[in-house]
């Protein structure tokens, strides 16, 4: 981290350059991107679900950084990403601006599966901006901000969207019920159950097992999940190795690990019942 004059604070992540104002990143949030650990998960996992002449919709822009390593990425056609908190919104297009992407858009509005013309919501703006939300929680809001709202629906046709990257902090288990995925193959997802609690996560599964979309555990870690439709997994696999952005093979990171991990794990407490 370093401060830059007239520019407050500056970060490098993945070979993403990020500056915001002091006001905007809190200790917390610093800490994260002086340690590597900010939104690693999500940046993996999308470049994992990456395909050729991809065209994405990023629901939750925060800092831009998984916007900008979207936008670098060579698979992709086309991005469009959405931002409810107006601060963060300005961040990311000035992040994409600074690392030098240009063609994908930024917009400031929240997105609902139907809406017209001149709706707007209620957004909750918390002091840590990753706690932001449409909802309210334990957590203290500074102010309520009003958004615009946008039809999801419409969006997704008139872009005929094949990759949807959602993180909007529990809003993806009402957003993506109503969404209509005719054209989506692949949905990424963080999960956030301190919202909806486990019950949402579940609704959530069952929504995306409804569309006709399956869980992917090879492309999945933690809270960050992979919905592939399901017309499309006997032809899907993981990326290669070799063929992934640097970004996303970080500490040696491999698709298999973590069930690779489960694996071994369960067998040698099975071995040690038997024993």
């Amino acid at each position: 981290m370093s401060i830059e004059p007239g520019r407050g604070l500056a970060f490098e992540l993945s070979g993403v350059q990020i500056q915001a104002p002091s006001d905007v990143i809190t200790p917390a949030i610093a800490e994260a991107l002086t340690s590597g650990s900010y939104e690693v998960e999500e940046a993996r996992i999308v470049s994992l679900s990456l395909k050729p002449h991809d065209r994405v919709l990023e629901i939750g822009s925060g800092l831009g950084f998984v916007t900008t390593l979207i936008a670098r990425d060579e698979r992709v056609a086309s991005l469009v990403a959405f931002e409810a908190d107006p601060r963060l919104a300005k961040r990311a297009a000035s992040t994409l601006a600074l690392n030098g992407c240009t063609g994908a858009e930024v917009i400031n509005a929240v997105l609902a599966p139907e809406a017209s013309t001149g709706d707007t919501a209620e957004f909750n703006r918390r002091p840590d901006f990753w706690m932001s939300s449409m909802f309210e929680t334990d957590v203290p809001y500074e102010k309520f901000v009003t958004v615009p709202v946008m039809p999801l629906n419409t969006l997704l046709r008139d872009r005929a969207i094949t990759c949807i990257v959602c993180d909007i902090e529990g809003g993806e288990v009402e957003l993506l019920k109503g969404a209509d995925l005719g054209c989506v193959d692949r949905v990424v997802v963080e999960l956030h159950d301190h919202i909806p609690g486990l019950s949402g996560a579940a609704n959530l599964f069952d929504t995306m097992r409804r569309k006709g979309f399956a869980y992917d555990p090879r492309c999945s870690e933690g809270t960050v999940v992979l919905f592939r439709q399901l017309d499309h997994c006997k032809t899907a696999a993981p990326t290669a190795q070799s063929e992934r952005p640097a970004y996303a093979r970080l500490a040696g990171f491999d698709a298999f690990s973590c069930s690779a991990k489960r694996l071994r794990a369960n067998a040698i407490r099975r071995l040690r019942r038997r024993c």
